[in-house]
């Protein structure tokens, strides 16, 4: 297998929304106090930050409002943000109705917001939407479990390189994208702990 393939495969598999995917199992097994809690917490992220979120991109792609898989084009990544942060609102709403742990709130909080800075960002730049997408659940786990998220170091810097490797961003804006998923979350979890405490 190519350099290519191989970064394509990467790629796809680390689409930003199985970053959300994979972190509402991690909240769901560690910050839930009842099996129905659990469910709660996994089935919000994978309706509104995993499901929803594919459901309409791909919707968006057949009628032809993305070229491609990347949205390469950033003018094209407009409506894709807006549906995040509508959802993240709703995901947000969903975890404060039921009272979950303030973490889980803070996070679809913080996705709504990081997610609107990104579109104003993105009228100017195209910062690495893969960059924020892994990062911002890292900082969540780092939040949680520093250890655990120093150990997916090497996996974020795959999907770095995979996306210099297809030549989809600069290695600016996927440091900044990096650095920007991951200080925003990571400050807005912080931020709503002072606030509530």
């Amino acid at each position: 297998m190519n350099k290519k393939k191989f970064a394509r495969i990467i790629s796809n598999i680390f689409v930003p929304p199985s970053g959300t995917l994979l972190i509402s199992l991690f909240l769901a097994n560690t910050l839930s106090g009842t099996r129905s809690e659990a469910f709660l917490i996994f089935g919000i992220g994978a309706t509104f930050g995993f499901i929803l979120p594919i459901i309409f991109f791909v919707i968006l792609r057949l009628k032809g409002k993305v070229a491609d898989v990347d949205a390469t084009i950033k003018e094209e990544r407009t409506l894709p943000y807006i549906a995040g942060i509508i959802l993240s609102a709703a995901a947000f709403g969903t975890a404060s109705y039921f009272s979950l742990d303030y973490v889980v709130q803070a996070m679809w909080l913080s996705y709504a917001s990081n997610t609107i800075i990104l579109i104003i960002i993105n009228k100017y730049w195209k910062i690495s939407a893969h960059a924020i997408g892994n990062f911002s659940p890292t900082a969540i786990l780092y939040y949680l479990n520093p250890f655990l998220a120093v150990l997916l170091l090497p996996i974020l810097l795959l999907i770095l390189w995979s996306r210099l490797e297809l030549k989809k961003h600069t290695h600016a804006q996927l440091i900044a994208g990096a650095i920007f998923g991951f200080g925003s979350t990571l400050g807005q979890l912080f931020i709503l702990k002072s606030i509530l405490d």
